[in-house]
């Protein structure tokens, strides 16, 4: 990686938010030879290895060109599985479904969650990355559907809301965990007088 860490590009798409699920595609760069991915497993708001793995519905590791490649779950750690990547392949796309809404007495701030109305998004639910860098120089390329007419807001940077699809600013990796977003159907957001300093928002629910 030329002395850098790779660059993520992942969507997700929560549209399917109010049946309780998210689907995140995860274009990572790679090397021919094995590969070895992680989910999250220390995670901001908890004081643990928490990560929610056990909230993975779905997981599927493929070529560029859709060639599926079979990938075990380390024998001791299961936050980590592996594969092997075939010659000549530069880059390899993981398909993960994370099922949300935990019971309420086990919910926390960490969490995703949704509804019909309304949604709350942390990354760290929804995103695999390589083993063997530090979160500090993976940068991740974020995209996001939304189920239609909902708005959203995050400390992330947008760079484009066009056809259903949000872009943000590219972000490292520990940066991203860092920035959950909020969205739903009746969501507002308004600007706030900061004079010199950093802008600042204030989020409310929208008149209908």
């Amino acid at each position: 990686y030329a002395g850098s860490g790779p660059t993520l590009k992942i969507e997700v798409d929560a549209r399917d938010l109010p049946r309780r699920l998210l689907h995140s595609r995860i274009q990572i760069p790679c090397q021919a030879g094995g590969l070895k991915l992680w989910y999250p497993k220390w995670v901001p708001g908890t004081h643990g290895p928490y990560g929610p793995v056990h909230n993975v519905g779905g997981l599927r590791i493929q070529t560029s060109d859709g060639k599926k490649l079979k990938w075990q779950r380390d024998e001791l750690e299961p936050f980590r599985v592996e594969c092997d990547v075939p010659d000549g392949v530069r880059e390899v796309t993981v398909l993960l479904d994370t099922i949300c809404n935990e019971l309420a007495a086990q919910a926390a701030g960490y969490l995703s969650f949704g509804n019909n109305l309304v949604g709350i998004l942390n990354w760290g639910t929804c995103v695999m990355y390589p083993e063997g860098f530090p979160c500090d120089d993976i940068q991740a390329s974020l995209s996001l559907r939304l189920p239609g007419k909902w708005q959203f807001a995050t400390a992330l940077k947008s760079e484009s809301n066009k056809d259903g699809l949000a872009t943000f600013q590219t972000v490292s990796l520990t940066d991203l965990a860092d920035c959950p977003l909020i969205a739903g159907e009746h969501l507002r957001t308004i600007p706030l007088a900061t004079g010199p300093y950093p802008p600042a928002f204030q989020i409310g629910r929208a008149h209908v």
